[in-house]
């Protein structure tokens, strides 16, 4: 086995120490003087070694495997090795911009001076310095740091370009780091022409939706947008999108509310909307508002029941003695919205209530020209009346918008007597959608209200129109408690 220099240093000074003794032990047998003695002064060389070889290689945390960029986080590991076999006892680092120190740890995130000069990180392993000497050796590589790239938008925009629409737009954010976006700038404009040119901005609209207003008719719509990210270089170009076409009128949609359902406490009432609208944008998705008042009117305490925004309302304590409204807010798909319209209970609640086979509802039929005597029925039982008083019902009427048309409407209810009240009459409407609601109100009290009661609705045009398909909406017959 071959010898280490080190272990043939050693070697070298015994033998000198022992070839001293061996000098010694003859010179005292034989009785030489002191003087005459021959000294021997043997001198021990430094112990040499080697340095540690070290390696180290640069991992980036943020996007691993690629080129580091501001703001990503770096870890440096050491490789050490000793050639002489000593034991590695630290490994320490430093991180140098241009040869300076800037860090002595492990990690290290990168920032914008890094990208003006050179990046580099040193390890430098240790051994015992008692044994060895060089003690510790030093490996380093430099680090490639790319620009960030700005972030980049491709928008599009939704909705319908119709006047009371509200366009959405899209940002489109892309950027080639992955880079989170920040807080994007927004601007709609006014364009001539379909390439979005040339382009106006409008006045406060600085957000990602915008709801296209009469000034906007026979304009294209564009959105634009700065991409923003959170990672220098933040802001990009501004991009733009164009709606399809120019923006035209649109026909808004109608609402003809009604309620049905007993007015007691405990009971469910239900909101119906009869919805009509342009054929050539379906129904869309409607707003709800159930609200409470002190009068029949609603001019008395109105106010919002809270969380009532459905097309259902629970009837509980608190309503008791409050009179009930529904009110209904229209829109078409492309979200065209229509006029608010609104119902109202003619009683209150716990002073009224329905006592019959029939939640109520709608029944249409075809009105033909000059037509006379079809009626829509309603069949209402009453049973478990305790006490006599007054009967309340309502109706409406809604039919499809159409020009030269004129009809009169009447509503007639028959108690189980055979005694006729009228609930409608003579309601006259014309060229267009329309809705009536009237209340009849008769005194009971010299009779029985148990029994079959029947409710008739019926038409008779005064014009030679073309026909009509006609909606009736029965709100049931109310009973004054």
């Amino acid at each position: 086995m071959t010898a280490s220099p080190r272990q043939s240093q050693l070697l070298r000074t015994l033998l000198a120490a022992c070839l001293i003794v061996t000098l010694l032990s003859v010179a005292s047998a034989q009785s030489v003087p002191a003087l005459l003695a021959t000294q021997v002064e043997a001198i021990t060389a430094t112990v040499i070694g080697r340095a540690p070889v070290v390696t180290v290689a640069v991992e980036n945390l943020t996007r691993p495997g690629e080129d580091a960029l501001v703001g990503n986080a770096l870890r440096a590991t050491a490789t050490a090795t000793d050639p002489d076999d000593d034991t590695i006892t630290a490994t320490s680092y430093r991180w140098l911009r241009g040869g300076v120190e800037i860090a002595n740890t492990n990690t290290y995130t990168v920032v914008q001076a890094d990208l003006s000069e050179t990046l580099s990180v040193e390890a430098i392993a240790t051994t015992d310095s008692a044994i060895t000497d060089p003690a510790s050796g030093t490996g380093s590589t430099d680090v490639a740091v790319t620009a960030n790239t700005e972030p980049t938008a491709t928008p599009t925009i939704t909705g319908a370009p119709k006047v009371g629409v509200q366009l959405t737009g899209n940002p489109g954010y892309a950027d080639a780091e992955n880079d989170p976006p920040g807080a994007h700038v927004y601007r709609w404009y006014r364009a001539d022409t379909a390439a979005g040119e040339p382009r106006t901005p409008i006045d406060g609209a600085t957000n990602a939706t915008y709801k296209l207003a009469d000034a906007d008719l026979d304009k294209y719509l564009v959105f634009g947008i700065v991409p923003v990210s959170t990672v220098a270089p933040t802001t990009g170009v501004e991009s733009f999108a164009v709606t399809s076409a120019k923006v035209v009128m649109a026909t808004p949609p109608a609402a003809q509310p009604a309620i049905t359902g007993d007015l007691t406490v405990g009971a469910t009432v239900i909101g119906h909307v009869n919805y009509s609208g342009p054929v050539d944008d379906p129904e869309g998705v409607h707003s709800y508002r159930w609200l409470r008042s002190d009068d029949a009117a609603g001019l008395v305490n109105q106010t919002p029941i809270e969380g009532a925004t459905g097309t259902t309302l629970a009837l509980t304590e608190a309503l008791s003695g409050k009179f009930l409204a529904f009110e209904v807010t229209p829109r078409t798909v492309s979200g065209v919205e229509g006029a608010t319209a609104i119902a109202r209970t003619p009683l209150p609640v716990g002073q009224g209530q329905r006592h019959a086979n029939s939640q109520g509802g709608v029944c249409s039929f075809q009105v033909k020209p000059a037509f006379s005597g079809l009626r829509c029925q309603r069949n209402f039982m009453v049973s478990g009346r305790p006490g006599n008083g007054q009967v309340r019902s309502f109706v409406g009427v809604s039919y499809n918008p159409q020009t030269n048309f004129m009809a009169d409407a009447y509503a007639e209810l028959t108690a189980p007597d055979g005694t006729v009240y009228v609930v409608l009459a003579t309601g006259t409407f014309r060229d267009g959608p329309g809705f009536k609601e009237n209340y009849g109100e008769v005194d009971l009290s010299s009779e029985s209200m148990n029994g079959n009661w029947v409710l008739h609705f019926w038409l008779s045009p005064s014009t030679q129109a073309p026909d009509q398909r006609v909606n009736f909406t029965d709100g049931g017959m109310f009973l004054q408690l």
